[in-house]
C-alpha cells in the first residue's frame, strides 16, 4: 500500500527519486572518476570528505580527500594521528580545494585519524560497517568541528553512496541537514513555519515522520540550483506547481516579479457556446496564443534539447494553474529572449524591433504594429525595457 504524503512532500521525493541514483557519479561527489574512486574504496577518505562539510560548496570538499592523498602520499589513520595541527594546516592551505577553515579542518582530521587508529582498526569502514545508527552518530558527533547536522547527513550520503543499511526502526530518528537552502526551501515551499533550522527540523518530523532526513537531498538540491536567495528560478523549479513562494515577494526582484503576474493575470473561465451563433470561443484564447507563441521562441532561442527542460515544470500548470504557468512562461521567455540578443548587452541602446525581426521572434508583417507601440518610446530603447514590451505586444497581435 503507498503512502499518502502533503503534495510538497511528495514533489520533494518525487525529484530526490527521479534524480538521486547511488553511485552514478554525479559531478558533486568526487568531481572526477579517480576522486570519486577514492571516495568509494577508501573509508578514511569517505570520512574526511563527510566531516569537512561546513562552510562551502559540495563539490569543493570532495575533492580534498584526494588532493590531501596525493599532497601526503596517504590517507593512513595512523600517520595522521602522530601529525601536528600546525603541519596538517599548512598541508591543507597548499591543496588546489582547500577547506574554508584550514586550522579547524585539520583539528577534525588528527581526531578522525586517532579515533579510527584507536576504536576501528585503522579502517574507516568500520566507523559505520555492521554498526547501529545510533552509535555511528554518536562516533561521529564526538569529533571536534562536527555537530548533529553533518552527523545525520553523513549517514545519509553512506546510506546512498556505499550502502550503510541502518535498521528501518532508527530512520525516524535520522534528520534533515538543516543548511541554508533546506531551511529556505522549506519555508518558501509553506512547510516550515518560518525561516529558521528549528522550523525546518520540526517540518520534515512532522510530514515525513518514517524518515525525515529523506527530504534532505531533494530541498538541498533545489534550493543550490533554482531556489536562490537572489532571483530564484521557479521556471525551473521541479516541485514549483506546489509552492507557496512565500518570502519571494520580499525581495526586491522577486516583488516585480509577482506585480509583473498580478498586472498580466489571466481570469480563467470554462469554454462556453454563443447562444446565438452556436460557435464555441474560448474566453482564454489570448493566453493560449501567448503560450503558443512563447513556446515558438523558446524552441528558436534555447540550446538544443534546453526547451523541454525549462518549460517541463509549465505544463501541469497549464489546467491547474493557468495563471502561475502564464507568468512562468513569461518569465522563461524574457531570458531566452535576452539569450537570443546577447549583443545587445554590450553595445548598449539598439533598434530592438529590427533585432526581433532579423532574430525571426517576431514576423516583419508585425512590425509596423510592434513600432506604434513603441511610440511613446525613443526608437532605439535598451533590450532590458523592451523584453516585457514584445511579449505584450505579441499578445495585442492576436487581439
Amino acid at each position: 500500500m503507498s503512502e499518502e504524503f502533503d503534495p510538497r512532500v511528495a514533489a520533494l521525493l518525487a525529484h530526490r527519486q527521479a534524480t538521486r541514483v547511488p553511485g552514478d557519479g554525479r559531478e558533486w561527489l568526487g568531481d572526477d572518476p579517480e576522486a570519486d574512486a577514492l571516495l568509494r574504496r577508501d573509508g578514511m577518505a569517505m570520512l574526511i570528505g563527510l566531516v569537512l562539510q561546513r562552510g562551502m560548496p559540495a563539490e569543493r570538499v570532495w575533492r580534498i580527500p584526494l588532493h590531501l592523498y596525493r599532497e601526503l602520499g596517504h590517507l593512513d589513520a595512523s600517520r595522521l594521528a602522530e601529525m601536528s595541527v600546525a603541519d596538517v594546516e599548512a598541508c591543507m592551505r597548499r591543496l588546489p580545494a582547500r577547506p574554508r577553515y584550514p586550522g579547524q579542518s585539520a583539528t577534525t582530521v588528527i581526531a578522525l585519524g586517532k579515533l579510527v587508529r584507536d576504536s576501528f582498526g585503522g579502517d574507516g569502514k568500520n566507523v559505520w560497517q555492521g554498526r547501529q545508527m545510533t552509535d555511528v552518530l554518536a562516533t561521529l558527533e564526538s569529533l571536534p568541528g562536527v555537530g548533529p547536522g553533518i552527523a545525520h547527513m553523513a549517514v545519509q550520503e553512506l546510506m546512498d553512496e556505499v550502502g550503510y543499511s541502518p535498521h528501518p526502526d532508527d530512520l525516524p530518528n535520522l534528520d534533515v541537514k538543516a543548511d541554508v537552502h533546506v531551511v529556505r526551501v522549506f519555508y518558501r515551499l509553506g512547510i516550515a513555519a518560518d525561516e529558521t533550522r528549528d522550523a525546518a527540523l520540526d517540518a520534515a518530523r512532522r510530514l515525513h515522520p518514517r524518515f525525515p532526513g529523506l527530504l534532505d537531498w531533494p530541498a538541498w538540491d533545489i534550493g543550490r540550483r533554482v531556489c536562490r536567495p537572489q532571483s530564484p528560478a521557479c521556471g525551473e523549479c521541479p516541485v514549483s506547481e506546489f509552492c507557496e513562494r512565500r518570502g519571494v515577494g520580499d525581495t526586491q526582484e522577486g516583488a516585480r516579479a509577482l506585480d509583473e503576474t498580478r498586472s498580466t493575470a489571466v481570469t480563467v473561465s470554462p469554454v462556453v457556446a454563443d447562444d446565438q451563433s452556436g460557435v464555441v470561443s474560448d474566453p482564454d484564447g489570448d493566453f493560449w496564443l501567448l503560450l503558443a507563441r512563447l513556446l515558438e521562441v523558446a524552441m528558436q532561442s534555447a540550446d538544443h534539447g534546453g526547451v523541454a527542460h525549462r518549460f517541463a515544470s509549465v505544463a501541469p500548470l497549464l489546467i491547474t494553474n493557468p495563471d502561475l504557468a502564464r507568468a512562468q512562461c513569461q518569465v522563461l521567455a524574457t531570458e531566452l529572449l535576452t539569450a537570443r540578443l546577447p549583443s545587445s548587452r554590450s553595445i548598449g541602446p539598439v533598434d530592438v524591433v529590427a533585432l526581433a525581426v532579423s532574430a525571426g521572434i517576431i514576423d516583419a508583417s508585425q512590425a509596423d504594429t510592434l513600432r506604434k507601440c513603441f511610440a511613446h518610446m525613443p526608437t532605439k530603447v535598451r533590450t532590458a525595457d523592451a523584453l516585457t514590451q514584445i511579449l505584450q505586444t505579441v499578445l495585442a497581435l492576436g487581439r
